[in-house]
């Protein structure tokens, strides 16, 4: 399951880079909105223009917001089929510890099965290990994602305006003490 959980892993950081992207593509639309001169001589608003053939700035926001809402609808079908490949398989893993606690328990001497009670036992098998196999393991896997996600921005965000993100910085390390 290691492979599994590492191929889960990197779904789900996609899944995050993809919704970090429909988020990021919201400046560019607001610029335009706000400020459509300033679109003019962007470099990137000029690739985009001999690229894909947008001319005009109308033209630009109705691509740009093709691009917000593409992004987003993506985002969202790959999450649902990732969340359906990651509940299935999840579901598989907990089967299988379920089996092997089933055959712990069915082999393990019966004045120990007198002590703990028959409807403790099954409780356990099928009630707790569902819990923590959906809930502890797929969180696990989110928290990891989303941390990875947190640092990509991190650098993208030190490389691009590097003053500001060492302010930014400091202001949440003086705010968190």
């Amino acid at each position: 399951y290691q492979i599994k959980l590492l191929y889960m892993l990197v779904l789900s950081f996609m899944i995050n880079l993809l919704e970090f992207l429909s988020i990021v593509l919201v400046f560019p639309f607001i610029m335009i909105m706000v400020n459509p001169g300033r679109v003019v001589n962007n470099p990137i608003a000029i690739f985009v223009e001999q690229h894909f053939h947008v001319h005009g700035i109308n033209n630009m926001i109705i691509f740009i917001g093709s691009l917000i809402a593409g992004a987003i609808i993506i985002k969202d079908i790959y999450s649902i089929l990732i969340q359906y490949w990651q509940s299935k398989m999840i579901s598989q893993w907990g089967l299988e510890v379920k089996e092997k606690m089933l055959e712990y328990f069915l082999y393990s001497p019966y004045e120990s099965d007198l002590q703990r009670g028959n409807n403790n036992i099954m409780n356990k098998i099928t009630v707790k290990i569902d819990d923590v196999m959906q809930y502890f393991v797929s969180k696990v896997i989110s928290f990891i994602s989303n941390s990875f996600v947190i640092l990509f921005v991190f650098l993208v965000l030190t490389f691009m305006l590097p003053l500001y993100t060492i302010l930014a910085v400091l202001f949440f390390a003086i705010a968190g003490s």
